[in-house]
């Protein structure tokens, strides 16, 4: 089944005993293992009983179909519902997991199998399978933008008693997004400076933020676009150290680049750059706009098309090759920002 959005949530607190299995997809991994936990947590009571939850990788319940099934037909010892998480899940599971669907043992205290994954195409036979069965749920999980990015700033200040200034909520909406874990944890950072203030302002937001792995990664998309060579260097070092990953650090300049890409569609079909920018949520951040908009002069949108094709092409090896995921990504990034430099010495 195909839960509507509205749904969603009321199904991942409660998951109803007639759903035995939930396929989380999408973009934004912090989302996915957000509500993957959410989901165990309202069936184990937390996330991490060893009596009550058992964890496998996609590649396992592909390899060893019956492992899903002793896993997911367990009776905990403890009493209870059990939990089964499935990571890295890809269409190889699919057979291994729609031979379970059909015949899933246990009564009022059946397991229920949480199968996480990356995002999966439309014609995905894990996808598909979870869409079309009657006992279980398929919830994609897409980056926080516009109406829910605000949606989740107000719910993480309202949980510490906080408000925010619509001045403060624009300049966080312009920053975090592209991962929900990092988001929420930034967020839960400037709650906890803010404490006792009540409103949190504009200035509370700079300063909880402006040292940041957010930043980091804002800060790396601009140097990529640019193509300044040793700010892309000293960036992804910095994006490192802050714990971000490659799939992250790819996202992120991706997010940047489709921002580009959207204002020079929109400057190319008639706009003013004015209403392009504008037009875009959130707006670019007015200490970064006068930068983005020269790269948008910078950047003709073929050329931004084909970056956004390396980067994706990129975080597909990091997944399928076995090669180093940072070794890939940094010589991404380099070639992106090579090619930045090459069209700043053509239109100058």
């Amino acid at each position: 089944m195909k839960p509507k959005p509205r749904e969603v949530a009321k199904l991942l607190r409660a998951p109803p005993p007639e759903i035995r299995a939930i396929l989380l997809y999408g973009e934004d991994a912090g989302l996915i293992s957000e509500r993957a936990e959410q989901a165990i947590i309202a069936i184990a009571g937390n996330k991490d009983d060893p009596f009550r939850i058992s964890v496998l990788t996609g590649a396992a319940v592909a390899e060893d179909p019956a492992r899903l099934a002793d896993e997911a037909d367990a009776i905990s010892l403890t009493g209870g519902r059990r939990a089964v998480r499935v990571c890295d899940a890809g269409d190889r599971a699919t057979a291994a997991l729609a031979a379970w669907l059909e015949d899933p043992k246990g009564g009022k205290d059946a397991s229920l199998v949480v199968v996480e994954a990356d995002a999966l195409a439309s014609r995905s036979s894990l996808r598909k399978l979870f869409e079309g069965a009657e006992n279980a749920a398929a919830i994609p999980c897409y980056r926080d933008e516009g109406a829910g990015l605000s949606t989740l700033i107000d719910d993480v200040m309202k949980e510490n008693n906080l408000t925010v200034t619509a001045e403060a909520r624009n300049f966080l909406a312009d920053r975090l997004g592209s991962d929900r874990r990092l988001s929420r944890r930034e967020l839960e950072k400037l709650a906890l400076y803010a404490t006792g203030k009540g409103q949190v302002t504009l200035e509370d937001a700079r300063i909880s933020i402006d040292d940041s792995s957010v930043v980091t990664l804002d800060s790396l998309s601009f140097a990529v676009a640019a193509g300044n060579a040793n700010d892309t260097d000293r960036y992804l070092m910095r994006a490192y150290n802050d714990g971000a990953t490659p799939i992250g650090i790819l996202r992120a300049i991706a997010r940047h680049f489709e921002r580009l890409h959207i204002t020079a569609l929109r400057i190319a079909e008639g706009m003013t750059t004015d209403q392009a920018l504008k037009s875009l949520r959130p707006e670019p951040f007015f200490k970064v706009r006068s930068i983005f908009l020269a790269q948008t002069h910078l950047w003709p949108p073929k050329f931004l098309a084909d970056a956004l094709g390396r980067i994706l092409e990129t975080e597909v090896a990091c997944k399928r090759t076995g090669a180093p995921a940072a070794i890939l990504t940094g010589h991404a990034v380099h070639e992106i920002a090579a090619l930045a430099r090459r069209l700043s010495r053509r239109s100058s």
